[in-house]
Protein backbone atom coordinates (compact mmCIF):
# COMPACT_ATOMS: atom_id res chain seq x y z
CA UNK A 1 0.00 0.00 0.00
CA UNK A 2 1.56 3.33 -1.24
CA UNK A 3 1.14 6.02 2.07
CA UNK A 4 -0.17 9.56 1.01
CA UNK A 5 2.67 12.11 1.26
CA UNK A 6 1.92 16.16 1.41
CA UNK A 7 4.49 18.97 0.67
CA UNK A 8 5.64 19.50 4.17
CA UNK A 9 5.86 23.62 3.21
CA UNK A 10 10.35 23.06 4.12
CA UNK A 11 12.09 23.29 1.24
CA UNK A 12 14.61 20.37 2.47
CA UNK A 13 12.46 18.38 3.97
CA UNK A 14 10.33 17.78 0.76
CA UNK A 15 7.01 15.49 1.20
CA UNK A 16 5.89 13.51 4.35
CA UNK A 17 3.16 11.24 4.90
CA UNK A 18 -0.52 12.80 4.87
CA UNK A 19 -0.91 12.46 8.38
CA UNK A 20 2.47 14.07 10.13
CA UNK A 21 1.93 17.54 11.56
CA UNK A 22 3.80 20.88 11.28
CA UNK A 23 4.18 22.01 14.71
CA UNK A 24 6.39 24.44 16.43
CA UNK A 25 8.93 24.47 18.78
CA UNK A 26 7.05 25.96 21.53
CA UNK A 27 4.20 23.51 21.23
CA UNK A 28 6.72 20.47 21.91
CA UNK A 29 9.25 22.31 24.40
CA UNK A 30 9.38 25.45 26.74
CA UNK A 31 13.22 27.20 27.88
CA UNK A 32 14.36 26.28 31.31
CA UNK A 33 15.94 29.21 32.57
CA UNK A 34 17.05 27.79 36.80
CA UNK A 35 20.00 29.59 37.90
CA UNK A 36 22.66 28.31 40.12
CA UNK A 37 21.61 29.99 42.72
CA UNK A 38 24.76 30.12 44.72
CA UNK A 39 26.94 27.83 42.93
CA UNK A 40 24.63 24.76 45.32
CA UNK A 41 25.27 22.49 41.91
CA UNK A 42 29.01 21.24 40.85
CA UNK A 43 28.26 18.65 38.07
CA UNK A 44 30.03 21.14 35.23
CA UNK A 45 28.38 20.24 31.60
CA UNK A 46 29.31 21.59 28.31
CA UNK A 47 28.29 20.65 24.70
CA UNK A 48 30.92 18.76 22.53
CA UNK A 49 30.61 17.84 19.48
CA UNK A 50 27.27 17.27 19.40
CA UNK A 51 27.05 15.46 22.45
CA UNK A 52 26.41 17.34 26.26
CA UNK A 53 29.55 15.78 28.67
CA UNK A 54 30.59 16.04 31.78
CA UNK A 55 33.39 18.24 32.58
CA UNK A 56 35.87 18.19 35.75
CA UNK A 57 34.90 21.77 37.63
CA UNK A 58 38.11 21.54 39.73
CA UNK A 59 40.65 20.93 36.88
CA UNK A 60 39.38 23.51 34.34
CA UNK A 61 42.10 25.18 32.64
CA UNK A 62 42.15 28.59 30.28
CA UNK A 63 39.08 31.28 30.50
CA UNK A 64 37.07 30.49 33.55
CA UNK A 65 33.76 32.34 34.97
CA UNK A 66 34.04 34.06 38.66
CA UNK A 67 31.15 31.95 39.49
CA UNK A 68 29.05 29.20 38.26
CA UNK A 69 26.13 30.93 39.72
CA UNK A 70 24.78 32.60 36.39
CA UNK A 71 25.10 29.00 35.10
CA UNK A 72 21.76 26.75 34.22
CA UNK A 73 20.32 23.88 36.18
CA UNK A 74 19.81 21.23 33.08
CA UNK A 75 18.04 18.03 33.67
CA UNK A 76 17.98 14.63 31.59
CA UNK A 77 16.05 15.07 28.49
CA UNK A 78 16.34 18.77 27.97
CA UNK A 79 17.94 19.75 24.52
CA UNK A 80 20.60 21.96 24.54
CA UNK A 81 21.45 24.81 21.71
CA UNK A 82 24.39 26.46 20.56
CA UNK A 83 23.08 29.55 19.58
CA UNK A 84 25.95 32.06 18.85
CA UNK A 85 28.16 32.69 16.28
CA UNK A 86 26.63 31.65 13.83
CA UNK A 87 28.08 33.29 10.68
CA UNK A 88 31.66 32.90 12.17
CA UNK A 89 31.19 28.41 13.16
CA UNK A 90 29.55 26.96 10.46
CA UNK A 91 31.39 23.35 11.28
CA UNK A 92 30.34 22.85 15.19
CA UNK A 93 27.56 20.85 16.01
CA UNK A 94 25.33 23.16 17.60
CA UNK A 95 22.58 20.59 19.35
CA UNK A 96 23.02 17.92 22.50
CA UNK A 97 20.71 15.68 24.45
CA UNK A 98 21.24 16.38 27.94
CA UNK A 99 21.85 12.93 29.69
CA UNK A 100 22.50 13.74 33.88
CA UNK A 101 20.89 16.47 36.40
CA UNK A 102 23.70 19.49 35.90
CA UNK A 103 24.68 22.74 34.89
CA UNK A 104 25.58 24.44 31.34
CA UNK A 105 26.36 27.87 30.72
CA UNK A 106 23.81 30.10 30.10
CA UNK A 107 25.00 31.23 26.65
CA UNK A 108 23.11 28.14 25.78
CA UNK A 109 19.46 27.50 24.75
CA UNK A 110 18.01 25.04 27.24
CA UNK A 111 14.82 23.03 25.70
CA UNK A 112 12.75 21.36 28.21
CA UNK A 113 9.99 19.02 27.06
CA UNK A 114 6.59 19.88 27.52
CA UNK A 115 4.44 16.48 29.00
CA UNK A 116 5.31 13.43 27.61
CA UNK A 117 7.85 14.29 24.72
CA UNK A 118 9.97 11.30 22.80
CA UNK A 119 12.81 13.82 23.40
CA UNK A 120 15.25 10.93 21.43
CA UNK A 121 13.07 11.60 18.41
CA UNK A 122 12.87 15.71 18.54
CA UNK A 123 16.77 15.56 19.53
CA UNK A 124 17.29 13.65 16.53
CA UNK A 125 15.37 16.09 14.47
CA UNK A 126 17.06 19.04 15.42
CA UNK A 127 20.53 17.46 14.84
CA UNK A 128 19.42 17.10 11.26
CA UNK A 129 18.09 20.40 11.37
CA UNK A 130 21.89 21.17 12.45
CA UNK A 131 23.49 19.57 10.35
CA UNK A 132 21.49 20.96 7.44
CA UNK A 133 22.35 24.16 8.80
CA UNK A 134 18.98 25.86 9.00
CA UNK A 135 19.94 27.97 12.43
CA UNK A 136 22.45 29.76 10.24
CA UNK A 137 19.61 31.53 8.44
CA UNK A 138 17.48 32.36 12.15
CA UNK A 139 20.35 34.42 13.38
CA UNK A 140 20.52 38.25 14.25
CA UNK A 141 22.65 40.70 15.90
CA UNK A 142 26.68 41.68 15.25
CA UNK A 143 27.17 38.22 16.54
CA UNK A 144 24.69 36.61 14.96
CA UNK A 145 23.17 35.06 17.62
CA UNK A 146 19.30 32.92 18.38
CA UNK A 147 17.29 33.66 20.86
CA UNK A 148 14.49 31.03 22.29
CA UNK A 149 11.71 33.35 20.96
CA UNK A 150 12.99 33.13 16.94
CA UNK A 151 13.97 29.35 17.92
CA UNK A 152 10.47 28.91 19.74
CA UNK A 153 8.66 29.29 16.32
CA UNK A 154 10.95 26.67 14.09
CA UNK A 155 8.66 24.65 12.27
CA UNK A 156 9.14 20.91 13.42
CA UNK A 157 8.02 17.23 11.39
CA UNK A 158 5.60 15.53 14.27
CA UNK A 159 4.71 12.32 13.16
CA UNK A 160 2.64 10.01 15.48
CA UNK A 161 3.84 9.09 19.19
CA UNK A 162 4.09 5.39 17.80
CA UNK A 163 6.26 6.29 14.69
CA UNK A 164 8.89 8.88 16.46
CA UNK A 165 9.34 5.78 19.05
CA UNK A 166 9.96 3.78 15.84
CA UNK A 167 12.10 6.17 14.45
CA UNK A 168 14.14 7.05 17.50
CA UNK A 169 14.64 3.43 17.85
CA UNK A 170 15.99 2.85 14.97
CA UNK A 171 18.44 5.67 14.71
CA UNK A 172 19.35 4.35 18.09
CA UNK A 173 20.46 0.99 17.22
CA UNK A 174 22.21 2.98 13.87
CA UNK A 175 24.05 5.16 16.43
CA UNK A 176 24.97 2.63 18.11
CA UNK A 177 26.50 0.47 15.53
CA UNK A 178 28.70 3.40 14.02
CA UNK A 179 29.85 4.24 17.52
CA UNK A 180 30.71 0.48 17.95
CA UNK A 181 32.56 0.66 14.78
CA UNK A 182 34.41 4.13 15.23
CA UNK A 183 36.03 2.83 18.77
CA UNK A 184 37.02 -0.62 17.16
CA UNK A 185 38.67 1.32 13.90
CA UNK A 186 40.22 3.31 16.81
CA UNK A 187 41.53 0.83 18.40
CA UNK A 188 43.25 -0.65 15.79
CA UNK A 189 44.64 2.64 14.97
CA UNK A 190 46.28 2.90 18.63
CA UNK A 191 47.99 -0.89 17.77
CA UNK A 192 49.14 -0.38 14.84
CA UNK A 193 50.58 3.33 16.19
CA UNK A 194 52.22 1.11 19.01
CA UNK A 195 53.43 -1.45 16.89
CA UNK A 196 55.25 0.94 15.13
Amino acid sequence: MTRKMKDSGIEWIGEIPEEWKIEPVFLHFWQRKAKNFQGREKNLLSLSYGKVIEKDINKLGGLLPASYNTYNIVEPGDIIIRPTDLQNDKKSLRTGLVKEHGIITSAYIDLAPRNKQNVSFFHYMLHAYDIEKVFYNMGNGVRQGLNYEELSKLRLVVPSSEEQKSISDFLDKKVSKINQTSKTIQQEIDALEEYR
